[in-house]
């Protein structure tokens, strides 16, 4: 039997997450993204603040060191700064993180992960609060069980608990997994059906509003340069996003479009394009 790692629980039904999410922005932005002979990676982006046009950009930086692991800072023209150092090279399994801005506001995050057992603890601190949330997950041959507690240091009350369990394969991922103090519970299931085709479904349950709702997409690879992906809940929002790669140079082009089908208009409510250049 192969040696099995469960997931930290932050990462229960990740792979869903992403599918849902990436590529899925409607802004209108340009990124530029370099990596240089030195194995610094430098990444730029502009983007359109409002239909006024205001814009706003930033700078970020991330640098790999082999000895000690990765560094990045982020700089942005609403005069916000970001900054983190993580390391990986610590242990077997180990991992720390370290970040902050200029509010100031820090946190740490130590995640250990081994056969049959993962765990983390992430520290926040920040000049109005401090709080401290540790989740630990066990595991055996693909299914994992694990959940959290975030205790506010400062009200010196305990502010979340969670709970959840995930199985998964090599092209299969089912979960189930609470939040917001086990109101909201959410179970999804994530099947890449071969090398094109992947799709998803994501049914959340809000207990106290009693409300619910399904969400199911997928993401089609047209060759080895386009994708397209689509996503549709029970509340009538449509999403599309079509990705577009050019290999010579490297560019990548997405545009994405948001329709509510309850209503008569046929024009969309939200559109996003994206254009990016250089290292995906």
């Amino acid at each position: 039997m192969t040696e099995f790692i469960p997931p930290l629980f932050k990462k229960f039904g990740k792979s869903l997450t992403d599918l849902f999410k990436e590529q899925f922005e409607y802004k209108k932005q340009l990124k530029v993204k370099t990596t240089t002979s030195s194995g610094v990676t430098l990444e730029s982006g502009v983007e359109a603040l409002s239909k006024g046009g205001d814009f706003g950009g930033n700078v970020k930086t991330t640098w790999k060191q082999p000895d000690i692991g990765t560094f990045e800072t982020e700089l942005n023209t609403a005069g916000s700064t970001k900054y983190s150092v993580k390391a990986e090279k610590l242990s077997k399994g180990l991992t720390v993180k370290a970040s902050g801005d200029e509010k100031p506001a820090g946190k740490l995050e130590v995640d250990y992960a081994q056969e049959y057992f993962s765990s983390s603890l992430t520290a926040d601190v920040s000049k109005d609060s401090t709080s401290a949330d540790f989740a630990g997950v066990v595991g055996f041959d693909g299914l994992s069980v694990g959940g959290n507690v975030k205790y506010d240091v400062t009200g010196q009350k305990v502010s979340d608990f969670n709970a959840g369990a995930e199985y998964s394969q090599s092209d299969f991922t089912a979960t189930i997994k609470t939040a917001n103090q086990a109101q909201q519970i959410g179970t999804s299931y994530f099947h890449k059906l071969n090398a094109d085709l992947t799709v998803g479904g994501l049914f959340s349950y809000d207990i106290e509003k009693g409300s619910r709702v399904l969400t199911v997409g997928g993401e089609y690879g047209l060759g080895d340069k386009n994708s397209i992906k689509a996503k549709v809940d029970t509340n009538g929002i449509l999403a599309t996003a079509l990705i577009h790669r050019l290999r010579a140079p490297l560019t990548k082009l997405v545009l994405t479009t948001e329709f509510n089908t309850k209503s008569a208009s046929t024009v969309p409510q939200n559109i996003g394009i994206g254009l990016h250049l250089g290292d995906e």
